[in-house]
């Protein structure tokens, strides 16, 4: 063998280990991307809020804290960081956006929900410099920032349509917000308008289940009832976070990937008209796999949570009284939220 063809065989041989070193690292890489889990923060007010720590406040509840039940969470982790009273200003000022940024890792996503208190204490150029100021350092450090107008208040005019609260003296935040969405870039899920279409869908009275209405002496913290058209029920807290599952839909965004089997199969958000079949308080079940009942009273309290499963035949539904109560339901992969009404 001349040298000639030594030396080619060589730099062949090194080529091709570079090549395959190459590839280890690409896929290693690859597989590291992977099996990544991806933190979703989310920044916000008290609509977005957990309240599972103020057992004072149940049952109010803010869509950040059942958003964690529509993600897998070996590939997501929901990390709620609202805060109740802030506005981005105050956000910023009381340190809670420091200790949000230093945990952000490239690949991550900061879902930013502000504007219920802005309109009281910023003007529309604060408001949109403050948010600028979090989609910039978000991406500084390699995540995606993600806006979302702020939810309706359940502000009705009195011929029953429903009016932006959000649009004071001229001032309109979401759209503020729209703007610096298209200007940078950024995505946005418009829950101003998705929240509003719900509400005025249900009507001045149906919509009080989506937020904390209570009536006199039903839940002992507000013994003297509850009339809040800011503030979520459990029932409402979840129709928000559906809007905003659907608005992931909606701009195929890669969190879909990761969405748990509850939040795959939504397929409507409104009350439908379809009944369960009742009789003598029994609720007779037919044709499923599994599925996970929930009844609610119209005011959105939860009163119980039942697992359903193929052997099960019935269930006893003589602890409730007489009456209207809503009924979320998972069947045949089919998530469904009814009426029933118990004679």
């Amino acid at each position: 063998m001349n040298k000639q063809t030594l030396y080619s065989k060589i730099s062949f041989m090194v080529v091709m280990g570079y090549i395959s070193l190459y590839s280890f690292h690409t896929i290693a890489n690859e597989r590291n991307n992977e099996s990544k889990v991806i933190k979703v923060f989310t920044i916000g007010d008290s609509t977005m809020a957990d309240y599972t720590s103020f057992p004072t406040k149940a049952p109010m509840f803010g869509w950040g804290q059942v958003f964690q039940d529509y993600f897998n969470p070996e590939k997501v982790i929901i990390a709620n960081y609202a805060r109740s009273g802030r506005s981005c200003k105050t956000f910023i000022s009381d340190g809670y956006w420091n200790t949000v940024l230093s945990q952000i890792s490239a690949g991550d996503y900061v879902f930013i929900q502000f504007g219920h208190n802005d309109e009281k204490d910023s003007s529309l150029e604060e408001y949109r410099t403050n948010l600028a100021r979090f989609i910039g350092e978000t991406r500084k450090k390699g995540a995606l920032p993600v806006l979302l107008t702020p939810v309706t208040r359940r502000t009705f005019n009195n011929d029953g349509t429903l009016y932006d609260s959000h649009i004071k003296d001229g001032k309109d935040y979401p759209s503020s917000m729209r703007k610096l969405a298209a200007d940078s870039a950024v995505q946005l899920i418009d829950i101003t308008a998705s929240s509003m279409e719900l509400v005025q869908s249900l009507g001045v009275e149906g919509s009080k289940i989506i937020y904390l209405w209570l009536n006199p002496g039903e839940y002992s913290n507000y013994p003297e009832g509850s009339s809040d058209n800011t503030h979520f029920s459990e029932y409402g807290a979840n129709e928000i976070a559906r809007l905003i599952i659907n608005g992931l839909k909606e701009s195929n965004s890669q969190l879909t990937t990761a969405f748990s089997d509850y939040a795959g199969t939504i397929h409507n958000i409104a009350l439908s008209e379809e009944m369960y079949l009742f009789k003598n308080s029994l609720y007779f079940t037919h044709n499923f796999s599994n599925c996970n009942l929930r009844i609610y009273t119209v005011n959105g309290l939860l009163i119980n949570s039942i697992q359903l499963s193929e052997v099960t035949k019935n269930i006893d539904l003589s602890f409730l009284n007489k009456g209207l109560y809503i009924v979320m339901a998972k069947i045949n992969n089919k998530d469904i939220t009814t009426k029933i009404i118990l004679h």
